[in-house]
Order: C-alpha cells, then sequence, then structure tokens
C-alpha cells in the first residue's frame, strides 16, 4: 500500500493563492458597486440642483416704484438652512441671522463666520428660481413668533402711514378746490 504524503507547505500555499484570487475577485466587484452607488448619489444631488435651478411662475411677484419699503429684523433665533440645499446653492451650509426688505428686494444675511455675507432675492421678475422660492418661504416660515410678528407689524405699519398721508393730501387738494377721480 503506499500511501501519498503531501507537503502541507505546498497545500497551504496552494489555499492561500486561491483565497487571494477569491477576495481580488470580491474587491473588485465591491470597488464597481462602490462606483456604481456614488455615480447615483452624484445623480440625486444633480438632479436636486437642477429642480431648484428650474424658473417657475413667481407667486410673489411684485414691483416696487421705490423703495419707500425698507426694514431689516435681526433673527433673535437664527434660521439654519437645510444642509442639503444650502451646500447646493451656495457651496456650504449657512444659518441666516437677519432678512432686510428694500422695495422688492429680499435680502438674506448670514453668519459673521460665512464664506458668504448676504443673497438678494428679486421679487419683480415674473418668473423666478424655485431656489430663490424656497429659501424666502423656508426663512419666513422659520423664523421665531416673535420676528414674524414684528415683520407683520413693519409692514402694517407702512401701511396705514401710507393711507394716512395719502389720505391728508388728497383732503388738502380737495379742499383747494382739485378734484381727483379714484
Amino acid at each position: 500500500m503506499s500511501e501519498k504524503i503531501e507537503n502541507p507547505t505546498k497545500t497551504e500555499q496552494i489555499n492561500t493563492e486561491k483565497t487571494t484570487e477569491k477576495n481580488e475577485s470580491v474587491v473588485q466587484r465591491l470597488a464597481t458597486v462602490l462606483m456604481g452607488a456614488l455615480r447615483d448619489t452624484t445623480d440625486i444631488v444633480n438632479e436636486y440642483k437642477d429642480t431648484l435651478s428650474q424658473y417657475v411662475d413667481n407667486p410673489f411677484v411684485f414691483y416696487a416704484e421705490s423703495n419707500v419699503v425698507q426694514f431689516k429684523i435681526e433673527l433673535e433665533t437664527p434660521v439654519k438652512l437645510p444642509k442639503y440645499i444650502s451646500s447646493i446653492i451656495f457651496g456650504a451650509e449657512l444659518t441666516v441671522n437677519a432678512i432686510e426688505i428694500n422695495g422688492h428686494d429680499i435680502t438674506l444675511y448670514f453668519a459673521e463666520n460665512s464664506e458668504l455675507e448676504r443673497y438678494i432675492i428679486e421679487l419683480d421678475n415674473e418668473k423666478t428660481q424655485l431656489m430663490d422660492l424656497v429659501l424666502l418661504i423656508y426663512v419666513l416660515n422659520n423664523m421665531s413668533y416673535n420676528n414674524q410678528a414684528l415683520f407683520s407689524l413693519y409692514l402694517q405699519t407702512y401701511r396705514k402711514d401710507i393711507e394716512q398721508e395719502k389720505n391728508e393730501l388728497l383732503k388738502m387738494l380737495k379742499s383747494n378746490g382739485i378734484e381727483i377721480n379714484n
């Protein structure tokens, strides 16, 4: 009876080579899967950016003949913009510290240590980028109740003062014999 004696070192080397080949194959497949996932995620980011860059009908469109209505509110609680919107639009995560109204322009002011100082949203266009509307609505919705009340109070005060001045001047004209058709 002849017995076959195997060299344990050689067997171990063959097993190691097979395992290494198997691992290399798995690594190659894993790299393909990971790169595919990276591409898919990047496609989603690009699609999101394309969506935000769309021009849509501006539901808030108005043109201010002059910049009579002007005020700025320092937010008592800064509004942190959503991470991905902020990163896509500005390239960084930003926090809004103040909002300013100047005629038909709304300016968002960012934290002092931000790469960007401010961003202006112009509301005098029939069409506007969706990202501007998203930013504006997000900030207005997430301001503190006190800041929302102050915003509203400023606008009410402007309306009341303008109406009062207009009525006084029309009354003065009428008392001086000048008739105006309203």
